[in-house]
């Protein structure tokens, strides 16, 4: 295995554990995020919506900014729309789901509901492993 071989297998491996300790994390702050009852729990909804809109935000002028530079356009539009039949056909959103709420039956604790993790899971796979970001990261220099 030369250099370059070792360095993106510890790419991957340390992209796992940021995913893993992320939803963790997210899990544990959820209360927090999510606000609970309040003036503090409204201001902290608040942010929570704010910076996943901007989160949003700096997807698409990435995701824009790299299909204006594309000299591939039909190929894009092609896999866009091949993909989003498959992933219907297939029902992979189904499947995801599913995974999430077994996972979260399994690994969820006292008082939590599985359909937290669930939702969760599904979030960050959808982010982080199928999402904008998965395909936008591999492009930046």
């Amino acid at each position: 295995m030369d250099f370059m071989e070792k360095i993106a297998l510890w790419g991957a491996i340390v992209n796992v554990l940021a995913v893993v300790g992320g939803g963790f994390l997210g899990l544990v702050l959820r209360h927090f995020l999510h606000g609970g009852e309040g003036k503090l729990g409204e201001t902290m909804k608040k942010c929570s919506d704010a910076i996943m809109k901007g989160i949003g935000l700096c997807c698409m002028v990435i995701g824009i900014s790299g299909a204006l530079k594309s000299e591939k356009m039909l190929v894009m539009i092609l896999s866009i729309i091949v993909g989003g039949i498959l992933g219907t056909l297939l029902d992979l959103d189904g499947k995801i789901s599913r995974l999430g709420n077994f996972l979260g039956e399994k690994l969820s604790g006292k008082g939590r509901k599985a359909s937290d993790f669930s939702e969760g899971f599904v979030n960050a796979t959808l982010l982080f492993c199928v999402g904008a970001m998965s395909i936008v990261k591999n492009r930046l220099p």
